[in-house]
């Protein structure tokens, strides 16, 4: 395709909110994140306001980069980022364990990201008419 033709392709798909965000993968450490966890959260109870002030504390946590809400034995997962340990002990104090909502909360601290940042890959049947 011409670029004038990429480009044309490209509006259309953000049009259609195929493509939500053009984003530049960093690289952690160089931007002052030198602590990345995976934690996993039971919440207190599954009621609707429950889930809505959970949900709002972490969109609003900017040390909380994804926030998934998920199936299986814990009902939210997150990528949680800091620039240390401490900073990372903060916000699992504040957001996490003074949570009133929360039950429980697991994490795992990343020791080597062997692969992140990977785009996700394009079914262009998905893409059909965009």
């Amino acid at each position: 395709m011409s670029p004038a033709a990429c480009l044309r392709r490209a509006d259309r798909l953000r049009r259609h909110g195929v493509i939500r965000a053009d984003v530049s993968v960093v690289q952690p450490e160089k931007v002052g994140v030198g602590v990345q966890a995976l934690v996993r959260v039971t919440l207190q109870q599954k009621q609707p306001e429950t889930i809505a002030a959970f949900e709002a504390a972490m969109l609003a946590a900017d040390e909380v980069i994804s926030c998934w809400q998920v199936t299986g034995g814990f009902d939210y997962g997150l990528v949680v980022v800091a620039r240390d340990i401490a900073m990372y002990e903060a916000f699992v104090r504040v957001m996490l364990v003074e949570n009133p909502v929360v039950r429980t909360h697991e994490a795992s601290i990343v020791l080597n990201a062997v692969k992140s940042g990977a785009p996700l890959p394009v079914y262009l049947a998905a893409l059909e008419g965009a």
